[in-house]
């Protein structure tokens, strides 16, 4: 398997894989921020403007929904990148295959020369048979 193909298999398995756990997190920590008992508000950058709102419990639930795994899908597929870019650093490159033909060849060419000794074998029986 080539490398491209084994960053981009495996990458996409651990993306897959963090961002269903990124999703996971997301939900316990969306729990935990809605049932603080003093809500407490965070600073949010407004898309789009310069301006810095307070944002409630379920709109950082809402916001950590999408990030939390997104982040984490980038990240381990950017992990994984790099991991399979120093492997394929590490190994050894793969030996050309054997050329199987020059074993062939020389069986042929061994078949030809008894086939040759046979037939003037042949020959000569068949002129000292015939005389």
């Amino acid at each position: 398997m080539s490398t491209r193909k084994r960053i981009l298999v495996h990458g996409t398995m651990a993306a897959a894989a963090l961002a269903l756990i990124g999703y996971m997190y997301a939900q316990l920590a969306g729990v935990w921020a809605a049932s603080q008992t003093t809500h407490r508000t965070s600073a949010v950058l407004n898309p789009g403007t310069s301006e810095i709102t307070a944002a409630s419990a379920e709109e950082i639930a809402g916001m950590l929904m999408w990030r939390v795994p997104l982040t984490m899908a980038a990240m381990g597929f950017a992990i994984v990148a790099m991991g399979e870019g120093l492997l394929s650093a590490w190994r050894k490159p793969a030996a050309a295959p054997t050329d199987t033909r020059t074993h062939d060849e020389k069986a042929e060419e061994l078949i030809q020369q008894l086939l040759k000794d046979i037939e003037a074998t042949k020959q000569e029986s068949t002129l000292s048979a015939s005389s």
